[in-house]
């Protein structure tokens, strides 16, 4: 056999595996189909909203895309203007939802967010899905924290004894080793906070999204420029591929009640033997407390202790609203301070001025929703559930 022939059938073999192992990657990519509506809830996005390598849209992007097409109020949380001016007129334009906007943040710096969450805190009645702010969340319930980790942290070697150089994934972020301890610190992060979260009607989960086409090498050059490029356009996951998982956890009724679960392609799987070590889950949480320079009224025991009942809350609104009992009659009864009964009744009575209807349940659970919006998103999210 010559030596063209040979090759003709070894790059022929390379050929035939390249197609198929693409084909596997589209068969096995799992989209959310789930009905859910959105509407008279809010959704804050964390993450890369832009660039990506293939599109130039993250896997933010689509989820808050996703969730705009659902009617929520959906608000943008990002570093650079332009680039969230940009997406956010992009979502507008293809869901005719005007309730998105976006709020600057550097994650990289603890008070660019707390400065964040001071502004969500002070000018938002509700957080349903994925901020990880417990006070405005618990508020909120049932409300769910999504985040996102990556099975590199199967690879971590972070340990209780080795766990107080955890701040070096701060410097040098792209170390390989340094990436799979903080992917190991963010599984780590869910279980514990589901565990602190528990009972409060707030659930928490991470997920794996797939390996996707960002920016990462999106620099090189030469060879690997041309060996990447290859890997992205055949084997990788497109931004909205890899935004389904986290989607699926933050609208499907299926996972409404799991906590502190990890996810990959839509479904429950279990976590990594890297993350099962209960007593380091807790050394990093009182680490990064520690790193985050908390103070004991921004930690979660005393959010908790410190919160109105939402249950409460919402019958005592009901009564002054059926004119059963005055402000101050009601707070005393249900224990609430007037001051801030006084306050979610005038945030209820300028929703009711805008058109937005007021719905209680049997329990005495408040909603508030605009009935033309909620049927007009659910039309249109039922080209959601069309994918395969």
């Amino acid at each position: 056999m010559s030596c063209c022939n040979c090759l003709s059938i070894f790059f022929s073999i390379i050929a035939f595996a390249a197609i198929a192992l693409k084909i596997y990657v589209k068969l096995t990519t799992k989209w959310n189909n789930s009905y859910t509506t959105l509407v008279g809830k809010t959704a804050i996005i964390t993450g890369e909203i832009n660039r990506n390598y293939l599109t130039e849209l993250g896997i933010g992007y689509y989820t808050a895309l996703d969730f705009a097409k659902r009617g929520a109020r959906v608000i943008l949380a990002c570093r650079n203007r332009d680039r969230a001016e940009d997406a956010l007129r992009r979502i507008i334009k293809a869901t005719n939802n005007k309730n998105v906007t976006y709020k600057l943040v550097d994650l990289k710096s603890l008070q660019s967010v707390r400065d964040f969450a001071a502004d969500i805190n002070k000018n938002e009645e509700r957080v349903d899905i994925l901020v990880n702010n417990a006070d405005k969340l618990k508020k909120s319930a049932p409300s769910r924290i999504v985040n996102v980790s990556s099975m590199a942290a199967k690879n971590a070697a972070l340990s209780v004894k080795t766990v107080d150089k955890m701040n070096e994934i701060l410097k040098d972020y792209f170390d390989l080793a340094m990436y799979n301890n903080s992917k190991l610190c963010n599984i780590l992060f869910t279980t514990e906070l589901a565990k602190r979260l528990s009972e409060t009607g707030v659930t928490v989960n991470v997920l794996h999204p797939g390996i996707i086409a960002t920016n990462f090498l999106s620099n090189a050059q030469g060879l690997m420029k041309i060996v990447f490029q290859f890997m992205v356009n055949w084997f990788f996951l497109t931004s909205e591929e890899g935004a389904q998982t986290q989607i699926y956890l933050s609208v499907s009724n299926d996972v409404a009640n799991v906590t502190g679960g990890l996810f990959d392609k839509c479904k429950q799987v279990d976590i990594y033997e890297t993350a099962q070590d209960v007593d380091l889950a807790v050394k990093v949480w009182k680490k990064s407390e520690e790193y985050a320079k908390l103070n004991d009224n921004e930690k979660i025991a005393y959010l908790l202790h410190e919160m109105v009942d939402d249950d409460q809350m919402d019958l005592a609104i009901k009564n002054v609203l059926d004119g059963c009992l005055t402000i101050k009659g009601a707070a005393a009864h249900f224990n609430i301070p007037s001051s801030t009964l006084k306050d979610r009744i005038r945030l209820v009575e300028t929703q009711q001025a805008q058109g937005k209807s007021i719905q209680f349940s049997s329990s005495g659970h408040l909603t508030v929703f605009n009935r033309d919006q909620e049927k007009d998103f659910a039309e249109r999210i039922k080209d959601l559930s069309s994918r395969s």
